[in-house]
């Protein structure tokens, strides 16, 4: 559920609240996320966050807490 939220969930500020909480400080986005998440959802992370890796279709960005 946690998971699924944070990709799920169009509102940055909730995710970022989740992504501080549990200290989590990368999220990848590559096929099985986009198969599984609705495009909305994964629009937040490239619109909000730096990608810090990318290759073919998968992206890695990274959460810098404020």
């Amino acid at each position: 559920p946690l998971v699924r939220e944070i990709y799920s969930t169009r509102d940055m500020q909730d995710v970022a609240d989740l992504l501080d909480r549990y200290d989590v400080r990368y999220i990848v986005v590559g096929g099985l996320e986009l198969e599984a998440y609705s495009s909305a959802g994964m629009e937040k992370f490239s619109e909000s966050l730096t990608p810090a890796f990318q290759s073919g279709g998968t992206t890695i960005y990274q959460w810098h807490p404020d």
